[in-house]
């Protein structure tokens, strides 16, 4: 079944409390005419904290749950770019990127529900409820690869691209390949420049 609308607005409350800090630097050097380094690091920092309570005659659990989490993460990423350009002359221009990325993510979680209360008009607590579920997780997710681009401009109306990028993760497993190739190519014509 379903609870009722107005039911759920009053007596199902769920609190959650969140922190959350973003930031990102990035350099940019240019040695030569033709030559853009390029550095960027990115954090992203985020914890929570929530507290979730369903009374005994709720439909999704008729003798009453209650649960508190408290979680938190953070994310940092890092990429290393060149781009070379140069035009041979007025017909034919193109340009390389190289790039390094990585990629770092890492959270934690803690977390206690409880249901079957054993007095149903008593303050939804722990002390109050028969069983109880905890819960403790943790994870680490690392991944890093390299890119390239090929861009070749002919007669400012053809366009050509190469792409590739080796990607290796953590989470691939022990049975998988370590790295996977990611090609793309790409060509268009712009007829109106005819």
């Amino acid at each position: 079944g379903f609870d009722n609308p107005l039911f759920v607005i009053y007596e199902i409350p769920y609190l959650l409390e969140s922190d959350r800090i973003l930031g990102t630097v990035e350099l940019t050097y240019e040695p030569m005419k033709w030559l853009n380094v390029l550095y960027r690091v990115g954090v992203d920092y985020f914890s929570d904290l929530s507290k979730n309570t369903y009374p005994p005659g709720d439909a999704a659990q008729p003798t009453g749950w209650t649960g508190r989490d408290a979680s938190n993460a953070y994310q940092i990423n890092s990429d290393l770019m060149a781009t070379a350009k140069h035009e041979l002359n007025e017909d034919l221009d193109g340009s390389l990127l190289l790039g390094f990325h990585l990629d770092h993510r890492e959270s934690k979680s803690v977390g206690v529900n409880a249901s079957r209360f054993i007095l149903y008009d008593a303050p939804a607590t722990f002390s109050n409820a028969l069983d109880y579920f905890p819960g403790e997780g943790f994870s680490i997710v690392r991944s890093a690869a390299v890119y390239g681009e090929l861009a070749v401009n002919l007669y400012k109306q053809v366009f050509l691209r190469a792409t590739g990028r080796m990607e290796s993760a953590s989470t691939y497993g022990p049975d998988a390949d370590k790295s996977y190739f990611y090609p793309s190519v790409s060509a268009a014509w712009q007829f109106t420049e005819m």
